[in-house]
């Protein structure tokens, strides 16, 4: 299954484009999210995020009050807002 990939040039990054038969035959989603790490071989190493629901871990005991809430007024509209 080996295969020579292309570093290209994203924006102020470099990407390695994994062709579209390793990833299905990995049942990876195009979308998925990854850790990037390399090991003592300088080689480098993808682990798939299996739970990326970040903000629902950090927030899980947070409790919501009334107090909590806060309204803001921005004054009158100006320009061509939607309401």
């Amino acid at each position: 299954m080996q295969q020579v990939v292309k570093l290209s040039k994203l924006g102020s990054s470099n990407a390695i484009c994994i062709p579209e038969n390793i990833w299905k035959k990995l049942n990876i989603d195009p979308e998925a999210k990854f850790y990037l790490d390399v090991n003592e071989k300088k080689q480098i190493v993808l682990t798939r995020v299996e739970n990326d629901n970040y903000l629902q871990t950090l927030f899980k005991d947070y409790d919501a009050k009334e107090s909590d809430k806060v309204t803001f007024d921005w004054g009158e509209p100006r320009g061509r807002e939607m309401l």
